[in-house]
């Protein structure tokens, strides 16, 4: 038997941001740090996320549904940090009032992303694109009005950065269209999914930045939240 104790906010915001992409996942423990990779159905969106703190052992938690541990620890008090105990197969929490059981699966039964945390850290990218949670935010909510739409188009126009609520492969789309910053470099359609924008969980960082790789067409836009970090891998869709 072990004990695992975390930040309490900060646990529900690292499980939250990963449960919007998939309700499972395998959460791996390290000495200092508990991180997780969690991957959309189709295999365009990535998060990488991580918290750090003090667990003083490694193993590995195969979580069969986030939402369930979730919607446990936010009704097992208010204290600031939470501890679980680590049984043979099951987390268990004693509260002075709530106690639970939450099992977890064995090892074998959730498929391991295919893309390892490794490729993820040794991608590189060479342009950067900076925005802000308000313009993002204001973006989302006016794509709203486009029913038919469902993409993000970021590219360059006479050095501007230009963001275009469209589909190009539709005929007579509609489209909105937001002007950016002045920029010294060159950017051809990097197309997003809406849908996969809408999973991000925001922080409190107002000025936030998308790193892409051109030669790939993968994005980084990269989160901290205290000791939560959030590392979102956005894959440009095929023109």
């Amino acid at each position: 038997m072990s004990k695992l104790t975390f930040n309490k906010s900060n646990l529900l915001y690292l499980l939250d941001s990963l449960s919007k992409i998939n309700d499972t996942c395998i959460l791996h423990i390290k000495d200092d740090e508990a991180y997780a990779v969690s991957i959309s159905e189709d295999a365009s969106f990535i998060l990488w996320g991580s918290i750090s703190g003090e667990f003083g052992i490694e193993t590995t938690l195969n979580l069969p549904s986030l939402k369930k541990l979730i919607n446990a620890l936010k009704v097992s008090g208010d204290e600031t940090d939470v501890t679980l105990i680590l049984n043979k197969n099951n987390l268990e929490y004693r509260g002075d009032k709530i106690k639970f059981k939450y099992h977890l699966y064995d090892d074998g039964i959730l498929t391991k992303p295919k893309t390892s945390l490794e490729k993820i850290q040794s991608l590189s990218y060479n342009i950067d694109v900076d925005f802000t949670k308000s313009f993002l935010k204001n973006l989302l909510k006016t794509s709203s009005m486009f029913s038919d739409v469902n993409k993000l188009y970021i590219n360059t126009i006479n050095g501007i950065v230009t963001w275009a609520l469209q589909d190009k492969t539709l005929t007579n789309s509609d489209t909105y269209s937001f002007s950016g910053n002045a920029v010294d470099f060159e950017l051809d359609d990097f197309i997003l999914n809406l849908d996969n924008l809408r999973m991000i969980t925001l922080s409190a960082e107002e000025n936030l930045q998308l790193k892409i790789n051109t030669t790939y067409g993968i994005g980084n836009l990269s989160l901290i939240n205290g000791d939560v970090s959030l590392n979102y891998i956005l894959s440009s869709l095929v023109k």
